[in-house]
């Protein structure tokens, strides 16, 4: 007994066609109301498949392959119809119980995963998109920029091309504006809008926080004025902040890093030419994300350069003796009381140097040192 004409309809008008795609990996460029892309089924060295999503379908100028949500699927995955239409259906959340039974159908349990694997793949699509717009958002910003110019000492970030390998955003009150409804309960969701439309991050610079093979997983927002200072995404704190021999970096790979508190100090150090920094969750904020990207790396030496405080100095120790036990050998540099790698590096009133991070107490002389090679 065939599908109901009226179920394969409801399907088709409420598949969401740009996810599909994205969750097939295919890279989508936006041209007026249509996206377009490389085909999948031809030889396609310029983007021939143009997505429309307003009717649901696509096709490819190259090789004619055409059609709506659950032909796309069938052309991925080799399915029959009905196999398409069931999977579709669990994707949108359609249950299509009245719909005949066949031996192509996916079980409740199979539909449930489907369901629970689109779920997660379309917050982390609405996740790269947010971030995306803060790095616009950054762009266009005067007072982000000046904020970290002038405030950070840090001038080289405000003159980031497009294609950096190093990327920062800013988060402005008009941040949820350019997401439709969809969106936005995804947004609420992930916890960067809260449920009356104002951004979490708002007036706050934010940093990608990435795992060891470069998804991002959350984000860091710093304020730039005004109450509050550090913030995170809602729950566990997933990914780190790096920058491991990318954009600016003078050597041409390395078995070290720098370990530092925040994502500002982080950047204090790469700007002295240091090719390896790392952020902690503050300063007790070593978590498994971080042992993975040291292992990753492949890093062997660590050093930490937390604040020159209390706190900074018996995190240092205690964090030693862990990196040593994991195998690593640790060095605990030291700043000067009162001093964290922002305050010491980037705004002293002389501009410090390599040379002055080399001469603090704890770093290792010479002969006992590994070269940074840095030449």
């Amino acid at each position: 007994m065939p599908i109901p004409e009226a179920m394969i309809r409801e399907v088709k008008e409420t598949a969401d066609l740009l996810a599909l795609f994205s969750q097939y990996g295919f890279k989508l460029e936006k041209r007026g109301a249509e996206y377009f892309t490389r085909c999948r089924w031809h030889e396609d060295d310029t983007p021939s498949l143009c997505v429309t999503p307003s009717k649901g379908i696509f096709h490819c100028f190259g090789c004619g392959a055409k059609g709506n949500a659950i032909q796309f699927i069938q052309k991925m995955e080799g399915l029959s119809f009905p196999a398409a239409f069931d999977k579709v259906a669990a994707i949108n959340g359609t249950t299509p119980a009245m719909a005949p039974k066949s031996k192509n159908r996916l079980s409740e349990e199979e539909m449930a995963s489907v369901m629970a694997r689109h779920h997660a793949d379309r917050l982390q699509t609405v996740l790269e998109s947010a971030f995306m717009h803060m790095e616009s958002l950054y762009r266009q910003t005067p007072e982000a920029k000046r904020y970290m110019a002038q405030k950070r000492g840090l001038p080289f970030l405000s003159s980031l091309s497009e294609t950096s390998p190093l990327r920062l955003g800013y988060c402005s009150a008009s941040f949820g504006i350019r997401f439709d409804p969809k969106d936005k309960a995804f947004l609420m969701e992930l916890g960067l809008m809260n449920e009356d439309g104002k951004p979490h991050f708002e007036n706050c610079m934010t940093f990608p926080l990435r795992d060891a093979a470069g998804t991002l997983r959350g984000l860091y927002g710093r304020r730039v004025s005004g109450a509050g200072s550090h913030y995170y995404m809602r729950g566990e704190r997933k990914g780190v902040f790096s920058v491991h021999d990318g954009s600016f970096a003078r050597g041409a790979g390395s078995d070290f890093t720098y370990l530092l508190e925040s994502a500002i100090d982080a950047l204090s150090v790469h700007q002295l030419g240091v090719p390896s920094v790392l952020a902690l969750h503050g300063v007790n904020g070593f978590t498994a994300c971080h042992e993975e990207w040291l292992k990753a790396k492949d890093i062997r030496t660590v050093y930490l350069l937390l604040d020159g405080d209390r706190p900074g100095r018996e995190a240092s120790v205690k964090l030693a003796a862990r990196l040593k036990d994991m195998g690593y050998t640790c060095h605990i540099v030291e700043l000067p009381d009162g001093q964290d790698p922002n305050s010491f590096f980037s705004l002293a009133a002389t501009p410090r140097t390599l040379k002055d991070l080399q001469a603090l107490p704890g770093y290792p002389r010479p002969a006992a040192a590994r070269s940074l090679r840095l030449k």
